[in-house]
């Protein structure tokens, strides 16, 4: 059936009609969209990721252990650097040695005085120079061994940094241990209340909601627990790997 408005009005309430629903439909597959991309929703760590549990935290052993690995290869840039730069190696004369054939003499004329003079078909020329001021420099050695020093101080460093913060997470852990010791007394102490309300929930002395609080008591100390022990964990994985370094 084909229905014909000639009224122009009623046509222009049906494309507004129309245009509005076509806004609702295409409203509704954005708005999720726009809640996750809010920064509430981009604040929030994925799971598994351990980014928030410990604020504060120094860094790790592994960063260290790069960073150790660098320097060591630094000290042996500049160790090289050293021994090739030492009295001895500038002692030693730079020979320079170059040779050249050719099939007849060459005649060769000086264009200032005119005076000819004769070049042989094979040259060969042999030279050893001393430099005085090489030997007496020593600025690149005495250069090299201050930045052995350098790295020396930052190798220090970089490890006396690592051994605070390897301390720093022991002490972490005997703060969670005592704490999840702590916890677990109170968990048990809250299964005999809970135990408790429930019987007095059947005797009608208690009503629900008391009884759901108790239970809730449980699921909180049970969900810390948890907590205690993943982040337990995960210092004692970043101990270990270290150590292993």
């Amino acid at each position: 059936m084909n229905i014909l408005f000639a009224d122009p009005q009623s046509r222009c309430r049906i494309s507004r009609t129309c245009l509005g629903f076509l806004l609702l439909y295409f409203a509704y597959g954005v708005a999720p969209a726009q809640a996750d991309s809010t920064p509430e929703a981009r604040a929030i760590p994925p799971a598994g990721s351990s980014e928030g549990l410990l604020p504060g935290e120094p860094e790790t052993a592994d960063e260290d252990s790069i960073e150790l690995r660098l320097l060591e290869i630094d000290a042996e840039r500049y160790r090289l650097e050293a021994e090739h730069s030492n009295l001895w190696h500038r002692l030693i004369p730079a020979v320079h040695l170059s040779a050249g054939f050719g099939w007849k003499n060459v005649l060769v004329v000086d264009p200032a005085t005119l005076a000819p003079s004769m070049l042989p078909k094979d040259a060969y020329r042999l030279t050893i120079g001393i430099s005085l001021s090489d030997i007496l420099d020593g600025s690149k050695h005495s250069t090299a061994e201050l930045e052995l020093k350098k790295i020396d101080a930052m190798r220090d460093r970089t490890l006396a940094r690592r051994e605070r913060s390897r301390f720093a997470q022991r002490v972490q852990l005997k703060k969670f241990d005592v704490e999840r010791d702590a916890a677990l007394q109170e968990e048990s102490i809250l299964e005999e209340i809970l135990h408790f309300d429930e019987i007095r929930f059947g005797q009608g002395k208690i009503g629900y909601d008391a009884l759901m609080h108790s239970k809730l008591r449980i699921v909180d100390l049970k969900r810390k627990l948890k907590l205690l022990a993943r982040q337990t964990d995960e210092i004692r994985n970043t101990l270990s790997g270290g150590e292993a370094r």
